[in-house]
């Protein structure tokens, strides 16, 4: 009150000055807040980054894995390729021998009309009956022979066509929730549980 004018001057200064430090407290309280929820949010992005680093990692080795079984679908696909083209082979062997057959039946015929000329050319014709009987015996051993070929190649056939089944249900193709280009669907090969 003895200060006078100057001493309510200077009440209002410290007043002001009061209620600014009280709002820079304020203020740092916030700032404090502000860093702790930065930082925190840090650690969540690093680890979501970690977790995404990992979900990468599983990928890749995922994507190994399915570039393995195409080689191997592929190589299986090719064996099977290699097989059919053997069980043609084998096909149009028999085909030729059947008709080495039916000749051999025609000289047959043949040579019986021939026999019945004379007793003397029946002896003759007697010994080539049995050349062609020969030639027949050994073309239908040869017929033979190429049936149980094929029906060997047949069974191998089945046999690489179920390596070939168990290896392609070993994985299954479902869509992704991430779209293309196009707007459709990407499609996703994984590994069947």
């Amino acid at each position: 009150a003895r200060a006078g004018e100057a001493g309510r001057g200077f009440a209002v200064v410290a007043d002001e000055v009061r209620k600014l430090a009280e709002r820079s407290s304020a203020a740092t309280r916030e700032i404090g807040a502000l860093i702790a929820q930065v930082q925190t949010r840090t650690g969540e992005a690093v680890k979501a980054m970690e977790t995404g680093t990992q979900e990468a990692s599983k990928g890749t080795a995922l994507a190994e894995e399915a570039g393995a079984a195409l080689l191997q679908i592929q190589s299986v696909v090719k064996a099977v390729t290699e097989r059919v083209m053997g069980i043609s082979a084998a096909a149009e062997q028999m085909s030729s021998s059947a008709d080495d057959v039916s000749n051999s039946i025609n000289d047959i015929a043949a040579v019986v009309e021939q026999s019945s000329a004379a007793a003397e050319e029946m002896s003759a014709s007697a010994e080539e009956v049995s050349a062609s009987i020969q030639t027949v015996t050994d073309t239908a051993a040869m017929q033979t022979a190429s049936v149980e070929e094929l029906v060997a190649s047949a069974e191998e056939l089945s046999s690489i066509a179920q390596t070939l089944e168990e290896a392609i249900s070993q994985f299954r193709v479902s869509k992704s929730d991430a779209y293309a280009d196009n707007g459709k669907p990407t499609l996703v090969l994984t590994r069947a549980a």
